[in-house]
């Protein structure tokens, strides 16, 4: 009886092997899905990279930019526009050809916000509201930010 071959042992052979092959097939779908994804963020990864960097440094320009002017209160008319600050000389060696930033007087004593305005008036020390911002264009090939930081400074008026 050699010769005769047991009809359930060829069953559970095909159905063996019919798993095997599902199991190889969605291995293969998976490495695939994972191999095309990595690349796909390969490729991705360096713009994302040189976004971050460019808003990095727009931050820290902004950032140095108000350091320098501390509590002091920019002077100058509405669209007057500052490259440099007296006093914050360091500043004069941020500009180049990835990065510039000026400040911006926006309004002297109005336009300031209600509930700034309704303080203000009803104060018995005179104050003076003064809005500006800091622009900082910054690139990092192949990304470029530009970011404004605006500022509403009260200070008390002085009689001079």
């Amino acid at each position: 009886m050699r010769g005769v071959v047991n009809p359930l042992t060829l069953r559970q052979r095909g159905t063996v092997l019919m798993f095997a092959l599902v199991y190889l097939g969605l291995l293969a779908m998976a490495v695939a899905a994972v191999s095309e994804t990595h690349l796909f963020q390969v490729r991705i990864t360096p713009a994302l990279e040189a976004r971050l960097q460019t808003r990095q440094k727009a931050l820290g320009l902004i950032e140095q930019w108000l350091t320098c002017l501390g509590l002091e209160v920019p002077r100058g008319n509405p669209g007057t526009r500052f490259l440099t600050m007296p006093g914050c000389s360091h500043l004069e060696g941020t500009a180049n050809e990835h990065a510039q930033a000026y400040l911006k007087i926006l309004s002297d004593d109005g336009g300031i916000p209600p509930r700034l305005g309704e303080a203000k008036a009803s104060s018995a020390i005179h104050y003076e509201a003064v809005r500006y911002e800091v622009v900082v264009r910054a690139s990092v090939p192949p990304a470029i930010s530009t970011l404004h930081q605006g500022i509403v400074v009260l200070a008390p008026r002085s009689d001079q």
